[in-house]
């Protein structure tokens, strides 16, 4: 009778409560059966996440219009699954082609929140002290009511406008007021050259929108052959810059992807990694797998430690029990210690790298695990004791020496 209560309180504490419950159940029961339905990656720079997959539906928002920007997508999620702003998202098209769009909005809908995505249509090229920077974004369209071109009583001058949106990272936030920049179609002789007047990064946080303005393109200096101002190293006053173009034996430079390249030097940090798309376990459910990376902060290096795992287990009202596990690969046998003094485990089919693990405080077991350890790799699944739902664990990997350590939170859900 008690665990059917507790099972009742789980759905919710009230009606309405538990028609939400229902409805994330059934938006995650039936998500792969729409046709909107896909499997994409997810890169993001500042979080170290590249290429993560995630599962996700794909729907129109707003339609094409030719006077207007391109349209914008919505991008749902399973429930309970959030990422961040800026992120690029690799996209099957209706031919299975992967194209790159970026994130740029959220829409903080009750029960089922969205995403705003736009197709990554631009690759932008600009030089700062000496190094060629690439980055892709979205081209979008300013108003701008004017001819095209300004004459005083004394001179000539372009006027236009044009925006562009891409991910904030430690290379795009040094792009500042002044930075020049050439857009235009491949095979145009004489370039267009803008110059950057405006700069937002915090609407929303996560995303640069840049404001351009068109200037008249430097001949001497900026290179149309590749699209990149402040590169030409071929200036001969004697001849004309076009000719010079056509015949330069200089090869494309080698560009810094500002929007993901430096992922080098931010994703050299330990942490645990697992499979799925969020650290949480499902009583009764399929098991997550979870290895260590550690890393070594003075060497600047990863480091192939053998990880020894511990698991403390906690409420709301705090920790429940802590216990520690290794398995010894030659002699197939487990050592799964207690670290709490009122706590009894006791391990039932113990076949070589799997058991099954319980945790009994007073006579009653609080903590039921399946466990198995293959290599440095930590599978976890939770066995059916309904009690553990709505309680917490931070799973922790640490060398033999306590050197390197790492952790992470997981949740279980019924």
């Amino acid at each position: 009778m008690d665990m059917f209560r507790k099972r009742m309180e789980l759905l919710g504490g009230s009606q309405s409560e538990a028609y939400r419950k229902q409805s994330r159940d059934i938006i995650n029961a039936t998500f792969h059966r729409s046709a909107a339905y896909k499997t994409v990656y997810l890169s993001h720079l500042n979080t170290c996440m590249q290429k993560q997959e995630f599962e996700a539906k794909l729907a129109i928002h707003t339609y094409r219009s030719i006077t207007g920007d391109v349209e914008d997508y919505y991008l749902q999620f399973r429930p309970g699954v959030r990422v961040p702003m800026g992120s690029y998202v690799e996209i099957p098209n209706d031919n299975g082609v992967f194209e790159t769009w970026l994130i740029v909005a959220f829409d903080s809908r009750p029960q089922f929140p969205l995403y705003y995505v736009l197709k990554c249509d631009w690759e932008l090229l600009w030089m700062q002290n000496g190094t060629p920077y690439k980055c892709l974004g979205v081209k979008r369209t300013q108003n701008s009511y004017n001819s095209g071109v300004w004459t005083d009583y004394l001179t000539t001058s372009v006027e236009n406008q044009m925006k562009f949106w891409m991910p904030t990272t430690p290379y795009t936030q040094k792009i500042d007021y002044g930075q020049r920049v050439l857009i235009n179609d491949v095979g145009r002789e004489i370039p267009l050259a803008w110059s950057v007047s405006k700069i937002d990064d915090t609407n929303p946080v996560g995303l640069i929108k840049l404001t351009f303005k068109q200037e008249l393109a430097n001949l001497e200096v900026d290179c149309s052959k590749y699209g990149l101002a402040g590169w030409c190293r071929c200036h001969d006053p004697a001849n004309l810059k076009t000719k010079q173009c056509e015949s330069c034996s200089v090869g494309r430079p080698s560009f810094v992807d500002a929007g993901l390249e430096s992922m080098k030097q931010i994703i050299e940090c330990g942490r645990i990694e697992f499979n799925g798309v969020n650290a949480r376990l499902r009583v009764n459910g399929i098991g997550k797998t979870f290895t260590p990376i550690f890393w070594d902060r003075k060497q600047q290096k990863y480091v192939d430690a053998k990880p020894y795992w511990s698991i403390k287990y906690f409420d709301v009202h705090g920790v429940i029990c802590e216990i520690s596990m290794d398995f010894d690969a030659e002699s197939k046998t487990w050592h799964i210690v207690s670290e709490s003094n009122n706590a009894v485990v006791r391990i039932v089919d113990g076949v070589e790298s799997s058991c099954n693990c319980f945790v009994n405080i007073d006579s009653k077991d609080v903590l039921a695990l399946n466990l198995q350890i293959s290599g440095r790799d930590l599978s976890i699944k939770c066995l059916q004791l309904y009690d553990m739902a709505g309680k917490k664990m931070t799973l922790s990997a640490s060398d033999r020496d306590g050197k390197y350590h790492e952790s992470l939170d997981l949740e279980v859900v019924s």
